[in-house]
């Protein structure tokens, strides 16, 4: 939880306010005195970009750069990370903070801002907490700071982290270019959900290449949207895009891919783009198909979304990596329990494509609806793969067949009559 702090000073014209984010104190401009109503949305409304509510975000990449570090760095004695829409540099400074500085890794961090007020506060606190020069700092178009740093100042740019306000896709083609081609990490966000779920399909057939519709399961085809999107940039320069992490939550979606390089690795991501055949009448009998199941001519009511990514959306070895270093990380413990419950989810239905929404089943309850938990043991006692999954707390990933739906039906009717019978 970040601690908003009674040190307040003027800065360049701007109010600022000490902030403790975990382990991290820089300062910010002051939320209470630029946030004027209850309907201002608190990070546009300050000059330098500042979201208190993207703490787990940043939470998720301090955990996911501890496990390149410690597991992906190859024949590098040191790794650079780019952060190259830094607003105020909280991310960077935390990396340094507790990845450089508590727990000894070495990392050289590059903050970049195209404001020149958010590069100026950026400097400000690296003086005014001593950071050293470890941290560089740059003012630049993102785009062209990832070609002078590779090709000016001669870096290998082992992570690059993209988490602007909207879309990244604009500045993933020179991240493509330019990331380390043989074990490069790139992490990026979206916060424009609108499109990503359908709501405004040209849109996002314009920023992401994907024909999206509103449908029951808008939280997992957005990231498989984003996925393919990604990765589609990559393959153009020759460069696999490998899904370790994805996880949509409280308003982004966040993705990690090891990068491989070549053109066969680049061809094989095609192998996994797919379509989404969805009946918006009989949404549960929904399914991934290829381009050459798609029937030609009208469908009827049947809407074939995509094209998406149709493998897994994390990588097994890297998430139990991640799992395992949740302990080591100097997070807070509410974090630490919301990470390692994320990550067991997502390990357990990375494969499963899709979910059920258990709302959708409740009449089936006896007025009772079970706990998804209890909903989850139980279908695994009959040998059904399944999971819970961030996309929806209260779905359940499985395959949607017939069969599997019948079973679940009988669960929750089960489960339901149980949980009646134990009313006063």
């Amino acid at each position: 939880m970040v601690e908003f702090l009674d040190e307040v000073m003027d800065f360049e014209g701007v109010k600022l306010r000490r902030i403790r984010e975990n382990l991290t104190d820089i300062f910010v401009p002051d939320p209470f005195f630029y946030k004027k109503g209850r309907t201002d949305y608190l990070p546009a409304s300050l000059p330098v970009w500042y979201n208190p509510r993207m703490e787990f975000n940043r939470d998720l990449t301090l955990l996911a750069l501890s496990v390149y570090v410690k597991h992906f760095r190859y024949d590098s004695d040191e790794v650079t990370y780019v952060e190259a829409l830094g607003g105020t540099g909280i991310r960077g400074f935390r990396v340094f903070v507790e990845i450089v500085k508590k727990r000894g890794f070495s990392v050289r961090v590059i903050l970049n801002d195209v404001n020149p007020l958010a590069c100026k506060l950026i400097e400000f606190n690296k003086k005014f907490f001593e950071f050293p020069d470890l941290i560089e700092v740059y003012c630049l178009d993102a785009n062209y700071l990832f070609h002078h740093l590779k090709k000016s100042k001669g870096y290998s740019l082992d992570v690059i982290e993209l988490d602007p306000y909207g879309s990244p896709m604009p500045f993933v083609p020179s991240t493509a270019q330019v990331l380390r081609g043989r074990g490069g990490l790139s992490i990026m966000t979206a916060t424009d959900l609108a499109p990503l779920h359908g709501k405004y399909p040209r849109s996002g057939l314009r920023k992401y290449g994907v024909w999206l519709v509103r449908n029951k399961f808008e939280a997992e085809t957005a990231t498989r949207a984003l996925i393919y999107a990604v990765g589609r940039e990559f393959s153009i320069y020759s460069k696999a895009f490998k899904p370790v992490f994805s996880i949509a939550y409280d308003g982004f979606i966040k993705i990690a891919g090891i990068v491989d390089k070549g053109k066969i690795k680049a061809n094989s991501f095609w192998d996994k783009v797919v379509f989404l055949r969805y009946d918006p009448e009989n949404p549960y009998m929904s399914s991934f198909v290829t381009l050459e199941d798609i029937p030609k001519g009208d469908s009827g009511k049947v809407r074939y979304i995509g094209p998406l990514w149709g493998g897994g959306i994390g990588d097994e070895d890297f998430c139990y990596l991640m799992l395992n270093e949740i302990k080591e990380i100097p997070l807070s413990n509410s974090s630490k329990r919301r990470l390692e419950r994320f990550l067991k989810w997502l390990i357990d239905g990375s494969d499963i494509p899709l979910y059920v929404d258990l709302n959708d089943f409740g009449k089936f309850a006896s007025g009772q609806t079970p706990p998804v938990d209890d909903v989850v043991k139980a279908l695994k006692n009959k040998g059904i793969i399944s999971s819970r999954t961030f996309f929806n707390f209260n779905a359940i990933k499985m395959d949607l067949t017939q069969e599997n739906l019948n079973e679940l039906i009988e669960v929750i009717s089960r489960l339901g009559e149980q949980r009646a019978a134990k009313r006063p």
